[in-house]
Parts: C-alpha cells; structure tokens; sequence
C-alpha cells in the first residue's frame, strides 16, 4: 500500500451495511473514495468522493446512489459558499463541513480542521446529506 494511502473499514452497530474507506494526502490536497452498503428497510448503496484543501476544508463532494443515477456534485470555495452545476446553492450557506448520514469519516473533517485542544469546544453547522434522498439541509 503507498505511503499516502490509509484503507479504513466500519460496519454497522445494528445491521449487515459496512464501509470502505480510501484516503490519500498528497502535496495540497486530502482525498477520501468510499463505497458505503447500507441495511434497513430500503437497502441501498453509495459512492462519495470528498476532495479538501491540507486544512481539512472540502472543496468538493460527489455522491452517487449506486444503481439509481441520482448524483449530488456540490463544489466549494472553501469559504461556506458552495455551487451545484455551476449555480449558487441557497443551502448550505456559509457552511464548511459536509455531513454525510451513510458514514461516520465526515465528523473527521471538523475535527482536523480546528484542531481543538483538549477541553475545548466548538459549535458548527453542517450541511446534512440524508439518503437515499440525497437532499441537502444546514445542520446546527
């Protein structure tokens, strides 16, 4: 496995879904690919791909419903304004962090980028990603 290149894996607390996750840095850029199956009364399958900047902030999130077609490509300039198909997305306005609901890596993303010491908090809003909608809300 190259040097840049970490491989994690999670499963379901509840069910058979499970994750897997690849994530890459190199020279500018952090890159996560992963396929998610999920259980549950209608069982799905996602594709995402989320590219950041070395701050941990996204600058782009593709999400594609394995088998359906349906795609979510929203891209950022790293400072809350994000665009979809090259136009102004009115939600999430002003947030950094995408938040997927199919997967736990997206908490990373906060994480990494404000670098809280220990005891120390932070309040954020998200933009919540729910499937197999694919809809996009902020998220206090």
């Amino acid at each position: 496995m190259p040097e840049d290149m970490k491989i994690v894996r999670w499963r379901e607390w509840d069910g058979p879904g499970l994750e897997h996750l690849v994530l890459r840095e190199r020279a500018g850029e952090i890159s996560a690919d992963s396929v998610v199956i999920c259980s549950g009364a209608t069982p799905f399958a996602v594709r995402y791909r989320i590219v950041c900047d070395v701050g941990w902030r996204a600058r782009s999130v593709t999400v594609d419903m394995i088998g359906t077609g349906q795609t979510l490509a929203p891209v950022s300039d790293c400072d809350g304004r994000w665009t979809r198909n090259g136009l102004p997305m009115p939600e999430p306005g002003g947030v950094l962090d995408p938040d997927l609901a199919v997967t736990p890596f997206t908490n990373t993303l906060p994480i990494r980028r404000l670098r809280l010491s220990t005891g120390q908090s932070a309040e954020i809003t998200t933009a919540f990603v729910d499937f197999p909608a694919l809809t996009v809300m902020s998220n206090p």
